[in-house]
């Protein structure tokens, strides 16, 4: 298992810096005849974590807290895209 750390961002920095790693990681993989599924074996033989990311929010109030997460909670289908571990094709298709 690895960890990449990318650091704090801004937040639209900061999803496109893990999109582009996460990308950037499969395509190197891919070249080396390798799947990376950067998401949890189901498997009892490793126990992986999987693709993640931590949020924080600065300053901190309820109100800033629970306008963060009415945020998420509105947009979590779109989120989805962002933090599904396979993409369609990936998951039906030999690799390349």
């Amino acid at each position: 298992m690895f960890e990449i750390s990318n650091g704090p961002m801004p937040v639209v920095e900061a999803i496109d810096s893990w999109v582009y790693t996460r990308e950037t990681i499969k395509t190197i993989f891919e070249k080396h005849g390798v799947i990376a599924t950067l998401h949890p074996s189901p498997t009892n033989q490793h126990h992986g974590v999987g693709a993640h990311i931590h949020l924080s929010i600065s300053p901190i109030s309820d109100t800033v807290e629970n306008a963060f997460l009415a945020g998420i909670l509105s947009r979590l289908p779109g989120l989805c895209a962002f933090s599904l571990p396979l993409a369609v094709e990936s998951a039906t298709s030999p690799p390349k």
